[in-house]
């Protein structure tokens, strides 16, 4: 068993979204099928820089996000895009990812609480390129829950 700063942790452990939307394009819930030949597809080219779209994740409930992995059809790989926590004080960019790669994982020193995640698509891969997340997994730290005290002390 693991333990920081004196406190059990349970592993960190794959978690679903409540609910996946996206600015732009269709089927966001792909990225979360488990079917890797599906994709959310953006479709769109906008200028070097602009922010073309974007897929917010919500879990429905506060999460201690520890890692997520991010995986890009060939061809649809966008050259720059952005993992960031939405918080109800602002956003939080957890990575800014430059000259992306078709598997990407963003493993975080601590786990980040939040209920909402955003992958903001910065620029497209190439001029007329189609951006295609095949596979989206996230995971969470679980807080501890229902312990139990037990007195050990003898009257």
């Amino acid at each position: 068993r693991v333990f920081r700063r004196g406190t059990p942790v349970l592993p960190d452990e794959a978690i679903l979204p409540a609910q996946v939307s996206s600015t732009v394009g269709w089927n966001a819930d792909a990225a979360f099928d488990g079917l890797p030949e599906t994709a959310w597809l953006e479709g769109r080219y906008f200028p070097e820089g602009a922010i073309t779209g974007a897929m917010t994740i919500d879990f429905g409930a506060t999460r201690w996000i520890s890692q997520i992995e991010l995986d890009w059809l060939a061809g649809g790989v966008p050259a720059r895009y952005r993992v960031e926590a939405l918080t109800p004080a602002g956003t939080v960019i957890l990575e800014d990812v430059e000259a992306g790669t078709p598997h990407h994982v963003v493993a975080l020193s601590e786990p980040y609480a939040t209920q909402r995640i955003r992958v903001s698509l910065l620029a497209s891969a190439f001029a007329g390129s189609s951006i295609a997340l095949s596979e989206m997994r996230i995971q969470h730290r679980p807080l501890q829950t229902d312990t139990q005290f037990q007195e050990t002390v003898l009257d």
